[in-house]
């Protein structure tokens, strides 16, 4: 959100004196001071609202991660890898042959929770990564996405398969999908980057527009990293406690979280239900 100063060396600094003179160093600095010490106000702020399970429009976290912003990068995307340079990270992240990873997910999370010949939304398709799987299994499939961009290349991958649709999320979420009518909701690598009030709204949808019974996977930020990846993948002020919380209190059940199955350490695969 706030850009950073690179804090210049001493002969920088000089230079400026000279040149700029000292009114203008002075603001420069104190800028950059401001701003570094603003970043950890909010940081300290976002680690009890992660403790208490805040949300909504007055928190710091929900300056971070919006939806505006996330709509931006991914429209900018360069997509031409199909997503797939996500799925070579785990290579890195875990050592892990990235074919394996994908298909020990597919295996292991996406058929046993994605039912064949039903409903199903995918929300964050990207370039369709995970959608060529959906849309073999679904009898209807919505992908629903921030990106006008990453729409138009399901459009052009999928361009054959008439029983998909293609629907651009805006400020009022997945009102364009009807009350009770999803049977499965899929999202990998996209709830990462959402912030908790953004995210408590979703979850809030999804109640909404999930048949009793109805089923929701989402891979989301689990909060605790190691040092090495603290700092990548962009992700959220999200734990594994707070995104249960947040199912729990939109009146879904929890079934399990597994922390095994994703390709970067710290993350987490959330599976709950509507009640029957």
């Amino acid at each position: 959100m706030y850009m950073l100063p690179h804090f210049p060396g001493r002969g920088r600094i000089g230079k400026w004196l000279r040149e700029r003179g000292l009114n203008w160093t002075s603001l420069y600095l104190l800028r950059g001071m401001l701003l570094r010490l603003l970043r950890h106000v909010d940081r300290q702020a976002i680690e009890i609202e992660r403790r208490k399970y805040w949300t909504g429009p007055e928190t710091i976290s929900s300056l971070y991660h919006r939806l505006e912003e996330n709509r931006v990068l991914w429209d900018q995307h360069d997509w031409t890898q199909a997503g797939e340079e996500w799925t070579q990270q785990v290579r890195e992240f875990r050592n892990m042959d990235p074919d394996e990873w994908k298909a020990a997910l597919i295996n292991n999370m996406l058929i046993p929770w994605i039912p064949e010949g039903k409903t199903v939304l995918e929300i964050g398709p990207g370039a369709g990564r995970w959608s060529e799987i959906l849309c073999e299994r679904a009898a209807r499939l919505f992908l629903a996405d921030i990106s006008a961009a990453c729409l138009e290349l399901c459009r052009s991958r999928f361009s054959g398969k008439p029983h998909v649709e293609y629907w651009l999320i805006g400020e009022d979420g997945l009102s364009f999908i009807a009350d009770d009518s999803i049977d499965a909701i899929w999202s990998y690598d996209v709830f990462v980057h959402i912030n908790p009030t953004d995210i408590a709204n979703y979850v809030n949808d999804f109640r909404r527009i999930l048949k009793p019974g109805g089923v929701a996977v989402i891979h989301h930020a689990g909060g605790v990293y190691p040092e090495a990846l603290r700092t990548r993948g962009w992700r959220s002020a999200m734990t594994r406690e707070f995104f249960a919380h947040l199912v729990q209190k939109a009146g879904l059940s929890l079934v399990l979280q597994d922390e095994e199955l994703v390709h970067m350490p710290g993350d987490v695969i959330s599976v709950f239900k509507k009640p029957a």
